[in-house]
């Protein structure tokens, strides 16, 4: 990880201006916090909390679904892959967040580099 001045005050500036930062499309609406940046010498990446909805066929039933799809809220449904969820984010959200991070002049090509993600 690199330690530059411009690196760090980069972080700083989207930890302080990174805050629920709304998202809407077909499939998540909630908000959005940067929680963390980090640059390497080709690559950039972020962490990222997400609060809100999603929207997934969940035991034959389309409709939008908390956090608590998680840990087996819904009874007589099955378990739900961490793994798919997280990617099913990542995958929905990597356009408005990579477009917020162009603010910042970060460069997010491709939405593997949005590493850690929270649903809260």
């Amino acid at each position: 990880m690199l330690r530059t001045p411009q690196a760090k005050s980069i972080t700083k500036v989207v930890k302080k201006f990174g805050n629920k930062i709304s998202i809407s499309n077909n499939h998540l609406r909630g908000t959005f916090t940067i929680k963390n940046y980090r640059k390497y010498s080709h690559w950039e990446e972020v962490d990222i909390i997400f609060e809100g909805e999603i929207y997934v066929n969940y035991h034959r039933k389309k409709d939008w679904y908390n956090s608590s799809i998680m840990t087996n809220a819904i009874p007589n449904a099955g378990r739900v892959s961490k793994i798919k969820v997280y990617r099913f984010i990542r995958k929905n959200m990597f356009f408005d967040v990579k477009t917020y991070l162009k603010y910042f002049d970060i460069e997010l090509p491709y939405y593997d580099l949005i590493k850690k993600i929270i649903w809260k």
